[in-house]
């Protein structure tokens, strides 16, 4: 602001040109303006009111920023400053001053002049700290800031100040917070925090954490705030550095009573220095009965304070990475802070049967009745994840590599690791009774498989033989009904009946009084399903003729609940296959008959927009997606059964209802999709098809698309015990089926329902029973509401989505060996763009 060679009367310009800026006056000035009071208030009274809070603020700041080294005033302008204010000649030692006279400044700044009241509040004066001008260089700089403070206002500068809020810079605020952890306890404690951790009985705070920066869960809550607020999670993580070297007990404990919509930074320093405490307790090495204790200890505190979702994503997470290893760890420590019945109710299905069976193999829990409970809690999908999780256990590698290897996917390595810990013969035995006792009224195909771990177990566990039953299949459909319902299908390849004819047929079937109509319509939507593992050898022609079928039944409402989550699950398998394969084709052509009424399914459309190959296929049918995204997203959505509207733009937020992947981890979701198609695609896909003959051997059906095309066949059938949701009249009353992996749910817990459950696909199946009474040809569950069985579909459909095989966000962040909490910190890795946007 000075000119040249300021003289008599530039001074006063000079001064006019900072009359509202005391901070801009002592900085153009220099040191030497501290030199006594008598200048000082003589700068003061050159201002036009007495200072207030923003600017005694800014004069604390600028003090702290430029403690020493602030560069030398313009020759002459402090001896014509002087002059200006009628002081003279500037003080001798105006000139040598190389830092602030700070305790002069503030004795100025608080003194009142005769007459004035005493206006200046220094609480406000800590709120006005929040300013572009606060990045202090260092701990000198944070020292002046306290000190003056503290003698102005004759108390600390308030905790609250500093962590209370999200500052308008945040920046700034994290870097006061940094300075402020590492300060000395007579500069700056947090002792004033109102919320500061009970210790752990033996733990000294005062030596791990001086000033109980570590101990205040306002300082942690307000890393963790400007994390993901603020998206500083470098700057946030760093700050964790230290004290996750020297006290990672304390900030353990202090964190886990944090909360935010995220829980980011919490998760990461859980997966960091959790596992340590995890494996101590569970396994403690000989003579470390101490530390085993103090792990119990520690994890009981952090279980009762942390919010329970964090807790139980740790745990799948670290089961995913080793379940041979980490199983027992975690049955152990759940057993012993005795929550594993909460754990085993919260957890995805497969996860939970791991960790049951070998509880229960190891007489820490009742299998068999907590097998019968799971059951009778969720019977729709409870035998059908039980069935599942048996099959996979029990299944001979070399038939399981054979079939890999015949449908062209890699074979598991000789001892794969996702196997888990081998099923005990107790197990073995609570799962066979278990099975065995519910096995009345299951349809044929969940009888086969309960069959086929009949024969695992007589060959596995020769002790449990004398426990197997003999079970019979349940018939199917009559013979006539069969008849009726195939001539139907002929009759539209044949082409001398159109779809919508069948298509209102079949309709009036639903809706008829005669049991008879009702189990034909069952029988016609329970082959349609069936007949699913053989299109990817149907000729064009026959494909585009059941493509457009299988769309009408959705698009006409012939399905809900759990049999249109079913048919939305094929539809989403299909379009997963490689384009142009006759799969992909199939589920292309089937989607292009209901886009118009995809609004109320938000997991299904989040999964079709996350399928690549379909908007370079047909940009035109991806847009349509998106826009009826978009509207049910923003309350408008198109009516089921309404006519498409125009196209949308296909650059729109509906691309990101569902956050892609890495693409590393989008190449292994694929692979892994690939992989499990192909493993249920061989004994699944043997048989002949009901409508076409001579079809091409599965080994050389042709694809159009590179390389082999999986046949995703059908799996295991999910259907209520009894066959209560296909009806109660004769044989195949409905077409009902549930998908037997945990559904992708919405909000913080669905990400833990999809990091650990299975996805496989499965095919409607006819009930067993006799009787004439009127059939459920709804198909949906009994006494259930519209919203329930849009929710049923939903969950069924969503287990079409491969659960991924990458690392979630903890261990995103976590790549690196566990062995030092300092180095895992040094080594933190920013996590997917799109949970650090949210």
């Amino acid at each position: 602001m000075a000119a040249t060679g300021v003289g008599g009367t530039g001074a006063p310009s000079f001064l006019a040109g900072h009359e509202n800026s005391l901070a801009g006056l002592m900085q153009e000035l220099g040191y030497g303006v501290t030199a006594d009071d008598a200048c000082f208030k003589a700068l003061m009274r050159h201002l036009p009111e007495p200072p207030s809070e923003q600017v005694v603020a800014d004069v604390l700041l600028l003090m702290a920023r430029t403690h020493t080294g602030l560069k030398e005033p313009q020759p002459g302008l402090q001896s014509a400053v002087w002059v200006a204010l009628g002081l003279g000649a500037p003080a001798p030692e105006a000139s040598s001053l190389q830092s602030w006279n700070w305790a002069l400044v503030v004795d100025c700044l608080k003194s009142i002049p005769p007459g004035q009241p005493n206006r200046l509040s220094w609480v406000k004066v800590a709120e006005c700290l929040d300013s572009e001008r606060a990045m202090l260089p260092d701990s000198a700089a944070f020292a002046l800031l306290a000190s003056a403070f503290r003698r102005g206002a004759g108390e600390q500068l308030p905790v609250g100040a500093l962590t209370g809020r999200m500052w308008k810079n945040p920046t700034c605020q994290l870097a006061m917070l940094k300075l402020a952890a590492a300060a000395p306890p007579d500069v700056f404690s947090f002792e004033g925090s109102k919320r500061l951790v009970t210790p752990l009985e033996g733990m000294n705070v005062a030596a791990l954490s001086p000033n109980r920066a570590w101990a205040s869960v306002d300082l942690l809550q307000a890393l963790c705030m400007l994390m993901e607020g603020a998206a500083l999670v470098g700057p946030a993580r760093d700050v964790l550095q230290y004290p996750a070297a020297t006290c990672p007990d304390l900030l353990l404990i202090t964190i886990s009573e944090t909360r935010t919509t995220w829980n980011l930074l919490q998760r990461d320093v859980f997966a960091a220095l959790l596992p340590p405490h995890v494996a101590m307790a569970a396994q403690p090495p000989p003579g470390a009965e101490r530390g085993k204790a103090r792990s119990r200890e520690l994890l009981a505190r952090v279980w009762s304070a942390a919010p329970p979702e964090v807790l139980l994503d740790l745990l799948i997470e670290l089961y995913a990475q080793d379940p041979t290893a980490m199983t027992p760890r975690i049955a152990k420590v759940c057993v012993e802070l005795g929550v594993l019945p909460q754990v085993l109710m919260a957890t995805p299905a497969p996860f939970a049967l791991d960790l049951a069976a070998f509880a229960g193999g190891a007489g820490m829990l009742n299998l068999e009745a907590w097998l019968a409970d799971y059951c009778q809690r969720d019977s729709m999908t409870g035998i059908p994840a039980i069935l599942r999780y048996v099959t996979e256990k029990t299944a001979d590698p070399a038939a399981v590599a054979a079939a890999a290897a015949e449908n062209g996917a890699a074979p598991p390595p000789p001892n794969d690791a996702r196997r888990g810990v081998p099923l005990s013969a107790e197990a073995a035995r609570a799962f066979l009774k278990v099975l065995q006792g519910s096995s009345q009224g299951l349809p044929a195909e969940m009888v086969r498989e309960l069959q086929g771990f009949q024969t695992a177990v007589a060959k596995q566990y020769p002790s449990l033989a004398s426990l197997i039953t003999p079970l019979q299949a349940p018939d199917t459909f009559p013979s006539d009904v069969e008849e009726e319902a195939n001539g139907y299908f002929q009759a539209i390849y044949n082409e001398s009946r159109p779809i919508e004819e069948i298509i209102g047929r079949m309709q009036a079937y639903k809706a008829s009084p005669n049991p008879r109509d009702q189990e034909v319509f069952a029988c016609m939507i329970h082959n349609l399903f069936d007949e699913y593992r053989f299109f990817s050898r149907y000729p064009d022609r026959e494909l585009l003729i059941t493509s457009a079928l299988f769309g009408g039944i959705i698009k006409n409402n012939l399905v809900s609940s759990i049999t249109l989550g079913m048919a939305l699950r094929y539809v989403l398998e299909a379009l997963r296959n490689r384009a142009p394969s006759k799969m992909f084709t199939f589920g292309l052509e089937a989607l292009r008959h209901f886009v118009h009424m995809v609004g109320p399914w938000p997991q299904f459309t989040a999964a079709v927009l996350a399928t690549p190959q379909l908007r370079e296929v047909d940009p035109e049918l991806y847009a349509r997606v998106e826009q009826v995204a978009q509207q049910a997203a923003a309350g408008g959505a198109v009516p089921v059964g309404s006519t498409p509207g125009p196209m949308a733009a296909s650059n729109s937020p509906a691309e990101h209802a569902r956050p892609q992947a890495p693409p590393q981890e989008q190449q292994q979701q694929q692979q892994a999709s690939a992989s499990g198609a192909a493993a249920n695609a061989g004994p699944a896909a043997q048989g002949s098809s009901r409508f076409l003959q001579n079809l091409q051997p599965a080994n050389a059906a042709g694809t159009a698309g590179p390389g082999p095309e999986p046949p995703s066949a059908p799996g295991a059938i999910a259907s209520a015990r009894g066959g209560k949701d296909v009806g109660t009249s004769g044989r195949g009353g409905g077409a009902e089926a549930a998908g037997s992996s945990t559904a992708q749910t919405g909000g913080k817990a669905g990400a833990r329902d999809v990091a650990a459950s299975g996805a496989g696909p499965a095919v409607a199946a006819a009930s067993g029973g006799q009787g004439a009474q009127l059939s459920n040809t709804s198909l949906s569950v009994e006494g259930e509401s519209d919203g329930v069985a849009m929710n049923v579909a939903a969950q069924v459909a969503a287990g079409a989505l491969t659960a991924p095989n990458g690392p979630s966000l903890a261990a995103l962040v976590n790549t690196e060996s566990l062995e030092s909490a300092a180095d895992k910190y040094r080594d933190f890795k920013e996590p997917p763009e799109a949970v650090a946007d949210k």
